[in-house]
């Protein structure tokens, strides 16, 4: 499976599996970040070509170029990507259309939570998205890395 040769600079950084083996990856734009390439990708064995999400334009362009994690929902509905650059969190459904933005600065750990998902941010943060986004515990002394996992 291959993108279109117009996204060779679209590089494949992060990879989530869904509960009926549709992977979601996530990809960090190498080219000019005002050019608003989809983020997100889709693909199934089998299916065919990869299904690419996009934002509305603006949002598409927040993300300035950078995903930084990828993951499904703690019920295999929606996907999410995180933009630590943008301050964003995409959410998108199981087939790739677009539902909501979640703001939040430094975003980039994402990982499926028990209603939707939880995410890290720099600032020490961690939040859980449901259908918005709800600030948990702060620890303001420490920066998270860019990758969480769900144990």
């Amino acid at each position: 499976v291959e993108l279109a040769s117009d996204l060779h600079r679209n590089s494949i950084r992060h990879l989530s599996v869904g509960p009926d083996e549709t992977v979601a990856f996530a990809m960090q734009w190498q080219g000019d970040v005002t050019d608003p390439v989809p983020l997100l990708g889709l693909h199934r064995r089998g299916s065919g070509a990869p299904v690419l999400a996009k934002a509305d334009l603006a949002e598409q362009l927040a993300m300035e170029g950078y995903a930084g994690s990828v993951a499904w929902s703690g019920d295999g509905t929606r996907v999410g990507i995180t933009s630590p650059r943008g301050g964003r969190v995409h959410l998108f459904d199981a087939a790739g259309a677009f539902l909501e933005t979640c703001r939040r600065a430094d975003v980039c750990g994402l990982a499926r939570g028990v209603r939707g998902f939880v995410a890290s941010d720099g600032t020490g943060g961690f939040s859980e998205i449901d259908r918005r986004l709800t600030p948990g515990q702060v620890h303001p002394d420490r920066a998270w890395d860019n990758h969480l996992i769900a144990i």
